[in-house]
């Protein structure tokens, strides 16, 4: 799976580490509800102040999540891994 200039949430996978499922991380395109599960996250290029935020909340959103990354990337999904490239805006 491949999606460019996208806009993702990237969390910890909280019921799969309970659990001790390996799919440790969760990542939402587009704030959809739908999530991608992963073993691990790669990053490459440059983040700055305007491609990467870091949200935080008492409570849960809708989905659930406290806390996130919310990265604009090209997101590659391959064999359970997160392949994250940062984008300029």
């Amino acid at each position: 799976m491949l999606r460019k200039n996208v806009w993702i949430r990237i969390s910890v996978n909280k019921p799969a580490i309970q659990e001790r499922r390996p799919e440790r991380w969760r990542c939402y395109v587009d704030a959809t509800k739908e999530n991608i599960e992963v073993f691990g996250v790669r990053f490459s290029g440059i983040a700055s102040d305007k491609n990467i935020l870091t949200p935080s909340q008492a409570d849960p959103d809708e989905i659930g999540l406290v806390g996130w990354l919310h990265v604009f990337c090209d997101l590659e999904v391959k064999d359970a891994i997160a392949f994250v490239n940062f984008r300029d805006i």
